[in-house]
This record gives C-alpha cells, sequence and structure tokens, in this order.
C-alpha cells in the first residue's frame, strides 16, 4: 500500500513538471499570433483635448479581422497602446469615452466623474504597421 502510494505521489509530481514546464514554453515571454503594432495619437472633443478617458479597438469580424480587443487611456488629450499589446492592422470598431476631470461625490460618497458625450462609435482600417492616429470626436448639434 506504501508503495502504491508512493508511486502514484511520484507520478503526479511527474505530471505537474511536465505540465509547469509545458506551459513556460507555451506562455513564455515570447507572444503568440500575429505581431502587434503600437498605435498613438491624440483624442480631443469638438476640437479640445479629452481630459481622461478611454478608446476601445475591437477588431471588425465582419470585415475578416479577427483578435482581441485592446483598451487604451486617454490622458491630457493623448494616448498610446502599451508594448505587445497594440493592434494587428486590419479594419476596427473604435469605441471612445471622456470625462472631466473634476469628480463629484454622491449621497452614497462614491467618486462622479460627469461624461463629456455619450460613447463615440467609429471604424477605421489600419495599417500592418506602428501608426499615428488622431481621433477627433465631433460635438452633437441638436435638433
Amino acid at each position: 500500500m506504501i508503495r502504491l502510494n508512493l508511486s502514484l505521489t511520484s507520478s503526479l509530481l511527474s505530471v505537474a513538471i511536465l505540465t509547469g514546464l509545458a506551459m513556460n514554453v507555451g506562455c513564455g515571454t515570447g507572444q503568440s499570433g500575429p505581431p502587434r503594432f503600437q498605435v498613438s495619437g491624440s483624442a480631443t472633443y469638438d476640437g479640445k483635448p479629452i481630459p481622461q478617458g478611454e478608446i476601445l479597438f475591437v477588431p471588425n469580424a465582419a470585415e475578416g479581422n479577427r483578435g482581441t480587443a485592446t483598451l487604451v487611456e486617454i490622458q491630457d488629450g493623448q494616448y498610446a497602446t502599451a508594448d505587445g499589446n497594440g493592434l494587428i492592422g486590419g479594419a476596427y470598431k473604435i469605441e471612445i469615452s471622456g470625462f472631466e476631470r473634476q469628480a463629484g461625490v454622491d449621497v452614497d460618497g462614491e467618486t462622479i466623474i460627469k461624461p463629456l458625450f455619450r460613447t463615440h462609435s467609429m471604424k477605421n482600417l489600419f495599417p500592418i504597421e506602428e501608426t499615428k492616429f488622431d481621433i477627433d470626436v465631433p460635438r452633437k448639434r441638436r435638433r
């Protein structure tokens, strides 16, 4: 009985070590999938820098672009994708959200940051290279 438990423990340990080695080889610092390219630029609303916000780049599957979405922060009217977290190029759907810098506090003590505009959506075809892409969200005219 002791021999069986020792054998089972040894087998489980071997599987754990092999799994760990396989994960290190497969999930090392090397990037899998197509190469990603940095995208950066300015982000304005009605011609003025967006104080803070987010840009979501979503590959447009309807136009044949597959991959993962990339979320980028806007600070003082500028944004840039992080190294290794850029775009693969091709057609993308883009959603931009912008917020005022001043924050308020609600009745529960939670911080409230007022949006500058409703989420703005657009599309763009990105090249397969590092790109500068400036975004200007137009002010919506009331009808």
